[in-house]
This record gives structure tokens, sequence and C-alpha cells, in this order.
């Protein structure tokens, strides 16, 4: 079940987990601010035109759903098995190299860098430990957004550690 609606100044969207990330990549270049509050999105500022589309991908065949979200992960600088059960993303930064590593399956973040970030990892929840020329960390996540959202602001923030 797909619900879009507006509330306030925000768009609203409630569905399943594999429909919620198609909509996410979507709407976060459309809108300010994408958030995952539970079961549902919120955009906001609210977007016109745009529920009907996010509605639709509810009757999307499952199948037509994944092809889309592995091009839209690709597009995003992805690197994603065929069937989302892992995926990695690396950044360079000057000498510094960040790698990131999604288990979707056991919904775990696993990271290895360069840049010396700790205190910064540690804020967002990972378990971290030296290696080597850097560290490595981990954590869990809840869902897929969850894992995107951190791992964009860990490589965001990994060139200026």
């Amino acid at each position: 079940m797909c619900l879009a609606y507006r509330d306030g100044d925000a768009l609203v969207f409630e569905a399943p987990e594999l429909e919620r990330v198609v909509a996410y990549l979507s709407l976060r270049s459309l809108a300010e601010k994408v958030e995952e509050e539970g079961e549902r999105i919120r955009a906001t500022p609210y977007i016109d035109g745009v529920e009907e589309s996010l509605r639709s991908l509810c009757a999307t065949m499952p199948s037509d759903l994944r092809l889309d979200l592995l091009y839209a992960l690709a597009s995003d600088g992805w690197i994603v098995d065929r069937d989302l059960s892992r995926m990695r993303k690396s950044v360079s930064s000057g000498a510094r190299v960040t790698v990131v590593e999604c288990d979707c399956v056991n919904r775990r973040l696993q990271l290895f860098s360069t840049a010396d970030c700790r205190d910064y990892l540690k804020q967002l929840g990972f378990s971290v430990r030296a290696v080597g020329m850097g560290i490595e960390a981990e954590r869990g996540f809840k869902t897929l957004i969850e894992a995107l959202d951190i791992s964009d602001s860990v490589l965001q923030k990994a060139g200026t550690c």
C-alpha cells in the first residue's frame, strides 16, 4: 500500500521499503530536505505534481522497481550486486581514500578509510579500530535509506578529516 499526501509544507510518502528507497532517491534531488520517519519519508518543502508518480511505484512490478533502484544507485556512484545484497562506494580526496560497503542482507555498514575521522564515526555509532595505514569501522542500520544517509555523510566528511 502506497500513500502520498500533503502534510502542511511537506510531501509524505508511506510505502514498503523498496518503494520508499526509490522515492527517496528521486525526491532528494527535488526537495531541500528528505527524512525517513519509520515507514514513511517526508520531503520539505512540498513538491507539486509528484504524488501520483509516487503512488504508481506500488503498481510497478517488483523486478522493474529493482532495476530502477539498481540504475539509480549506480548513477549515484554505487557498485551494486544484481540481487541488491551488497553495494560499495569509494571516494578519494587527495591522498585519502574512503570505501563504504553496505551488506543489505545483514544490515551492516563497513568502512575503510585512510582519513582519520574516528571521532566523527564514533558519533555516528560506528565501532572504529586502527588498521595499517587507516581505520576500519562498522555499524548496523535499520533501513537502506538510513544506510545511504550515513554513507553520504561519511563520504563527504572523509575529504575534510
